[in-house]
């Protein structure tokens, strides 16, 4: 019983640290995207990262399609 105890203890604490971290997260990811979205929006960097880097175009479109606060 005690070694569950502590376990309990141990995944409440780190419940608590998820938790006091969630809002500074989303924070970074929505800015994260917005900054993103921003890049993509520019033809000449979409058209160099289309010729040059499509691999990260995919990915950073992946990003701003897919990113969002709902559940």
């Amino acid at each position: 019983m005690a070694r569950l105890q502590r376990e309990m203890d141990q995944v409440k604490d780190r419940y608590k640290l998820v938790e006091l971290s969630y809002g500074e997260d989303v924070l970074n990811l929505v800015l994260a995207k917005g900054y993103l979205q921003k890049l993509l929006d520019n033809a000449h960097v979409a058209d160099f990262l289309s010729r040059h880097q499509p691999d990260i175009l995919r990915e950073f479109q992946t990003i701003v399609d897919t990113v969002s606060l709902e559940g």
